[in-house]
Protein backbone atom coordinates (compact mmCIF):
# COMPACT_ATOMS: atom_id res chain seq x y z
CA UNK A 1 0.00 0.00 0.00
CA UNK A 2 3.02 2.37 0.54
CA UNK A 3 4.09 2.20 -2.67
CA UNK A 4 0.92 2.32 -4.41
CA UNK A 5 0.38 5.65 -2.10
CA UNK A 6 4.01 6.97 -2.81
CA UNK A 7 3.45 6.60 -6.34
CA UNK A 8 -0.28 8.30 -6.37
CA UNK A 9 0.86 11.25 -3.66
CA UNK A 10 4.46 11.84 -5.68
CA UNK A 11 5.82 11.20 -1.43
CA UNK A 12 8.72 8.54 -0.90
CA UNK A 13 7.37 6.53 2.17
CA UNK A 14 9.97 4.99 3.76
CA UNK A 15 9.66 1.82 6.51
CA UNK A 16 9.96 2.29 10.04
CA UNK A 17 8.37 2.01 13.22
CA UNK A 18 6.96 4.27 16.20
CA UNK A 19 7.39 2.93 19.94
CA UNK A 20 4.44 3.43 21.56
CA UNK A 21 4.39 3.48 25.84
CA UNK A 22 1.22 1.89 27.14
CA UNK A 23 0.06 3.09 30.54
CA UNK A 24 1.91 0.53 32.32
CA UNK A 25 5.42 0.81 30.98
CA UNK A 26 5.58 -1.37 28.48
CA UNK A 27 6.25 -0.33 24.68
CA UNK A 28 4.68 -1.13 21.73
CA UNK A 29 5.75 -0.86 17.98
CA UNK A 30 3.34 0.27 15.65
CA UNK A 31 4.44 -0.13 12.04
CA UNK A 32 5.09 3.26 10.44
CA UNK A 33 6.50 4.23 6.81
CA UNK A 34 7.39 7.86 6.94
CA UNK A 35 8.72 10.64 3.94
CA UNK A 36 11.06 13.33 5.90
CA UNK A 37 12.73 14.50 2.56
CA UNK A 38 10.45 15.33 0.03
CA UNK A 39 8.82 18.71 1.06
CA UNK A 40 10.97 20.86 3.63
CA UNK A 41 7.30 21.36 5.13
CA UNK A 42 5.37 18.34 5.46
CA UNK A 43 6.28 15.40 6.67
CA UNK A 44 4.40 12.23 6.19
CA UNK A 45 3.91 9.05 8.18
CA UNK A 46 1.41 6.13 6.94
CA UNK A 47 1.09 4.36 9.86
CA UNK A 48 -0.78 1.44 11.00
CA UNK A 49 -3.54 1.59 13.68
CA UNK A 50 -3.63 -2.27 14.39
CA UNK A 51 -0.10 -3.86 16.08
CA UNK A 52 0.08 -6.78 17.85
CA UNK A 53 -3.97 -7.40 18.43
CA UNK A 54 -4.02 -3.83 19.76
CA UNK A 55 -4.95 -0.11 18.95
CA UNK A 56 -3.27 3.12 18.53
CA UNK A 57 -6.51 5.29 18.13
CA UNK A 58 -9.17 3.67 20.16
CA UNK A 59 -11.68 6.40 18.50
CA UNK A 60 -10.76 5.03 14.96
CA UNK A 61 -11.63 1.46 15.79
CA UNK A 62 -12.74 0.66 11.86
CA UNK A 63 -9.40 2.41 10.58
CA UNK A 64 -6.91 0.29 9.53
CA UNK A 65 -4.01 3.01 8.62
CA UNK A 66 -3.21 6.70 9.81
CA UNK A 67 -1.47 9.36 6.60
CA UNK A 68 -0.55 11.79 9.26
CA UNK A 69 0.43 15.06 7.87
CA UNK A 70 2.62 17.17 9.94
CA UNK A 71 3.48 20.77 9.22
CA UNK A 72 1.78 23.08 7.17
CA UNK A 73 -0.73 22.33 4.69
CA UNK A 74 -3.77 23.77 3.63
CA UNK A 75 -7.21 22.85 3.99
CA UNK A 76 -7.59 22.56 0.04
CA UNK A 77 -4.33 20.07 -0.27
CA UNK A 78 -5.67 18.04 2.59
CA UNK A 79 -8.80 17.86 0.00
CA UNK A 80 -6.68 17.00 -2.99
CA UNK A 81 -5.09 14.26 -1.13
CA UNK A 82 -8.00 12.45 0.24
CA UNK A 83 -9.50 12.73 -3.35
CA UNK A 84 -6.45 10.95 -4.93
CA UNK A 85 -6.63 8.21 -1.73
CA UNK A 86 -9.90 7.16 -2.47
CA UNK A 87 -8.71 6.55 -6.39
CA UNK A 88 -6.57 3.88 -4.70
CA UNK A 89 -7.89 0.18 -5.71
CA UNK A 90 -8.37 -1.21 -1.98
CA UNK A 91 -8.83 1.77 -0.24
CA UNK A 92 -12.04 1.28 0.96
CA UNK A 93 -12.59 4.63 2.43
CA UNK A 94 -10.19 8.29 3.09
CA UNK A 95 -11.43 10.72 5.50
CA UNK A 96 -9.83 13.74 7.61
CA UNK A 97 -9.86 13.31 11.32
CA UNK A 98 -9.52 16.51 13.35
CA UNK A 99 -6.36 15.64 15.20
CA UNK A 100 -8.04 17.44 18.96
CA UNK A 101 -10.63 14.63 18.61
CA UNK A 102 -7.53 11.88 19.04
CA UNK A 103 -6.33 11.30 22.79
CA UNK A 104 -2.74 11.97 22.50
CA UNK A 105 0.20 14.16 24.11
CA UNK A 106 1.77 15.33 20.75
CA UNK A 107 1.57 13.78 17.02
CA UNK A 108 2.33 10.57 16.37
CA UNK A 109 5.85 10.78 14.19
CA UNK A 110 7.27 14.16 15.64
CA UNK A 111 10.41 15.13 13.17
Amino acid sequence: MAWIINKKLNIKLKESEILIQAKDNTSITFPVFSDTETSEVQYYSLISNKSLGLQLVKELPNIDFILEISGGIKKLDVAAIIKELKQISGINAALEVDPEKIKRKRAFCSF
